[in-house]
């Protein structure tokens, strides 16, 4: 089989490391006669910072690397500038892709999937990584009820219909999807790598001591602050309410945003920033700060996708055993939470449940939950329902692998 992955992460984020690379690596091993090509669209800025990253990839996938994305905060500003968007990555893709030479292409969410469904291509599979209309609705980026939020909601609607493979993060997403196309959905979460992320004892010890949090309580936030900042908020609410209520809280932020914006977080919501710290981790390393963590927050606002909502940070709190404090808002990650006693839930928009051991987390097995977790989120098994997928396209397309 040949396989074009087509996706505009950034290539130094931690999400192209685990979900992409993580990804292709695992199809390799899994059957090495398949053929990949990565075909990555990114910003100008970002070429000489990638240029390293770029070798180590050539050593064992092909990989069509284009430095000449446009900024992305106008994406969704109007119609007419999504349709400029889309137009013009297609001609890039036209100019450094034959697209005949691959039995199926990856579409890593929405904008590579209409690229290659305004050149008609039928052997698109649409990785749907979120529900993107309602993110930029809360965004506020796209106004519900607005010209603009029924053209996104058209254009969602015919890309669901004209994928030829479908794939969701969360079975939530799969009864909306199939309002529109009853066919071709398969499930395929977000997967932690296990043999990066796991618990250890020596770096648990050392990096609290070096924080001079050895006895405290250390609450690990990782990731992001969300789309254009949209998590801050409500995060700022469980930090104050895990202040509040546990009098020996630290706050560990393993961010991809700088620290100049972790700072301005704390001094926009008036945190004490002896209680915090800030640092930038790279992909190898997150397993050791994991590890010196005690609990994983994250928590969301109201959003019209709550219900699908779970998280690449999540599932990496979960695979180093990490039980975990979250929000009602992170939908799907709450009904796992509570299905599987990973931690515990909060509505932060109301009381909370007046129990003693709310904050006590010590009953919580570090073991179980990595073991649980990656039962649920089994790679072997998320790979094979891509596989799946892919074949599926091949056979309707009536190629020869």
């Amino acid at each position: 089989m040949n396989l074009l992955y087509f996706t505009t992460e950034d290539l130094s984020s931690g999400l192209f490391d685990n979900q992409v690379l993580g990804h292709l690596y695992s199809f390799l091993e899994r059957d090495p006669s398949t053929k990949i090509t990565l075909f990555v669209i990114n910003k100008p800025s970002r070429y000489f910072k990638h240029k390293n990253k770029i070798a180590a990839i050539k050593k064992s996938i092909n990989i069509i690397y284009i430095p000449l994305s446009p900024p992305m905060r106008f994406y969704t500003s109007a119609i007419f500038l999504n349709k400029a968007y889309i137009l013009f990555l297609s001609i890039l893709f036209r100019l450094f892709v034959n697209p005949q030479s691959y039995d199926v292409i990856h579409c890593r969410h929405y904008l590579p999937s209409l690229v290659c469904k305004k050149l008609r291509l039928s052997n698109i599979h649409f990785d749907v990584r979120s529900l993107s209309l309602f993110e930029y609705v809360q965004a506020d980026k796209i106004m519900q009820g607005s010209k603009n939020y029924e053209y996104w909601e058209n254009q969602e609607k015919e890309l669901v219909i004209y994928a030829q493979g479908i794939s969701v993060v969360s079975r939530s997403m799969i009864p909306y999807l199939k309002q529109t196309s009853d066919e071709k959905i398969v499930y395929c979460p977000i997967i932690a790598n296990p043999d990066k992320i796991y618990f250890c004892a020596d770096f648990r010890r050392s990096l609290r001591e070096s924080w001079g949090w050895s006895s405290a309580t250390i609450y690990v936030y990782s990731g992001s602050f969300g789309l254009y900042g949209i998590n801050k908020n409500y995060l700022a609410k469980l930090i104050r309410l895990i202040i509040a209520s546990d009098p020996s809280a630290k706050f560990a932020f393993l961010l991809s945003n700088s620290n100049s914006e972790f700072t301005d977080f704390l001094i926009d919501y008036e945190f004490d920033a002896g209680n915090f710290n800030w640092s930038s981790v790279s992909p190898d390393d997150l397993y050791k700060y994991l590890s010196a963590g005690d609990i994983g927050i994250h928590a969301l606002p109201p959003q019209l996708d709550s219900f699908s909502r779970l998280g690449t940070k999540i599932v990496e709190y979960w695979c180093c055993g990490l039980p975990t404090l979250i929000n009602n808002n992170v939908g799907e990650a709450s009904d796992i939470t509570k299905k599987y006693k990973f931690g515990r839930v909060v509505d932060l928009d109301h009381h909370v449940p007046d129990v003693r051991d709310f904050f006590d987390f010590s009953k919580f097995d570090r073991s179980y939950i990595r073991e649980k977790s990656l039962q649920i989120f089994d790679k072997n098994i998320v790979l094979k329902n891509y596989q799946r997928s892919y074949q599926n396209i091949i056979i309707r397309n009536g190629t020869d692998v």
